[in-house]
């Protein structure tokens, strides 16, 4: 009786061992890296640090942050649409603060055009009007920040 006892127990305990290892393996495969993995890269002091002959030449670029604000009024005008050097932004409903999105990008320096749709008041002719701005984005900005409130646009540099 006591010759069974133990192998059971022998067999419970061995089986729970091999599952928790099992386990464990599973969670490290499917556990994605923190870091991308570069040939180019070498590991010093379990930090990931590029070489010191590896300098990547990136081409910049300017961090563009868009707000699209509107009046809360249920009468009052309504921005339809949203274009920027061809980026469709994609608008919400107004929420009570008079938010519709904000959208972040990543464009190369020049100039672009941006161009909203703005459906007028109801008794307003013509209903609907569209607003075109330039925006110049020169080599040397980082950022910009583009507020759009209606028919009217503010940049900041």
């Amino acid at each position: 009786m006591r010759k069974y006892f133990f192998q059971k127990i022998l067999f419970v305990s061995l089986g729970a061992l091999l599952f928790s290892a099992g386990v464990i393996y599973l969670h490290s495969i499917n556990k994605p890296s923190s870091v991308p993995y570069d040939k180019r890269m070498i590991a010093q002091a379990s930090l990931l640090r590029p070489q010191p002959h590896y300098r990547p030449q990136l081409q910049h670029y300017v961090k563009i942050k868009l707000e699209v604000r509107e009046n809360t009024d249920p009468l009052g005008d309504k921005i339809m649409s949203v274009h920027l050097g061809g980026h469709n932004i994609p608008l919400r409903p107004v929420d009570p603060t008079g938010n519709r999105g904000t959208t972040h990008l990543q464009l190369k320096p020049g100039k672009y055009v941006l161009q909203w749709k703005v459906k007028k008041q109801r008794y307003s002719w013509p209903r609907y009007a569209i607003y075109k701005e330039e925006i110049d984005i020169a080599p040397e900005t980082l950022w910009l920040d583009i507020l759009l409130d209606g028919d009217r646009v503010f940049v900041r540099h």
